[in-house]
């Protein structure tokens, strides 16, 4: 099974069971270690920080993944409307033609 599809359902797994069971739920609050491991039934090293928050009623709270040495490819569409850092000049200026002048040029 692929890292990340497993990441996810070990992530299911404690949401729904805090869902479903207040005092698991107070205890990943206050020792996600603890209770993390205990759940999954292994040992998880304090290396590995874990912060379980609790999403409010008018919180949002947004998890960025980790990206570092990761390579992102964007398609040649998004290329070319950032070659040369102008987007798409023309749509906001016109066409420059022979003879004519315009704010790029």
């Amino acid at each position: 099974m692929e890292q990340k599809n497993l990441r996810k359902e070990l992530e299911a797994r404690i949401i729904e069971k805090a869902l479903k069971d207040e005092a698991f739920r107070k205890e990943l609050l206050s020792d996600p270690h603890a209770s993390i491991g205990k759940e999954l039934g292994i040992s998880i090293p304090e290396s590995i920080k874990i912060k379980v928050f609790e999403e409010k009623e008018n919180d949002v709270i947004l998890c960025l993944p980790h990206t570092e040495g990761m390579t992102v490819e964007i398609s040649d569409i998004e290329l070319e409307g950032v070659a040369g850092g102008l987007g798409d000049a023309s749509a906001q200026w016109g066409t420059c033609g022979p003879g004519t002048q315009c704010e790029i040029c």
